[in-house]
């Protein structure tokens, strides 16, 4: 937590780009930066329905909940429409949670990295969920790890990995202007002040 991030479960690093996990994918998620990538598996042996990573947000150094402003993520090999996203989740003054829109990561080819973040203009995004592919790359329920095999982008299996994250440090500041949601007024990501959204291809390090 000492970068001000708190993660549900834990989830699996690799330095192989998970070949050693899932033989069928070797070659398919080179690292963004150096050597290692990350994904979301599932606890349940043989199944693959388990492929997100949630993340909330405290004050670096500690448990107490906090807010940043922005938050991004690369991903690797996301060759179809949808089956990656980030979803940002804010806090009201009376403690529900609620979502402050999704975004779904922009197609690239084979092996490609995408950049998918957003920056808000007060810190109030307190959670986000990254749905990592369409399916888990493998599954592993502290005994046996059972391996998904090739993706089959033919049928809507697109396997992902991610890499770097980044965000803005995390403050007390602002966290309950988040406003209660109504049944009338409903809300969206412009309510909430976004003030960028960016995407690139072929992200290269400086």
């Amino acid at each position: 937590m000492g970068a001000g991030a708190l993660f549900s479960e834990p989830y699996a690093v690799s330095g192989d780009g998970f070949a050693s996990v899932n033989p069928d994918t070797a070659g398919q998620f080179p690292a963004f930066s150096p050597n290692n990538t990350f994904v979301m598996f599932d606890f349940n042996s043989g199944e693959f329905e388990d492929r997100s990573i949630d993340q909330t947000f405290v004050l670096p150094g500690t448990n107490i909940a906090a807010g940043t402003r922005g938050f991004g993520a690369i991903f690797v090999d996301v060759e179809a429409p949808r089956s990656s996203s980030i979803e940002y989740f804010g806090t009201t003054s009376s403690g529900k949670k609620v979502s402050l829109g999704k975004f779904f990561v922009p197609v690239g080819a084979s092996g490609e990295t995408q950049f998918l973040g957003v920056l808000f203009d007060n810190p109030v995004v307190t959670e986000v969920e990254l749905t990592v592919g369409s399916k888990a790359l493998f599954s592993f329920d502290g005994t046996t790890i059972q391996s998904f095999g090739s993706e089959d982008l033919a049928n809507g299996i697109d396997l992902v990995a991610t890499d770097d994250f980044v965000f803005a440090v995390p403050t007390l500041a602002t966290l309950t202007q988040v406003p209660e949601p109504t049944p009338l007024s409903g809300f969206g990501v412009a309510a909430f002040g976004v003030i960028g959204f960016l995407t690139r291809k072929r992200l290269r390090r400086i």
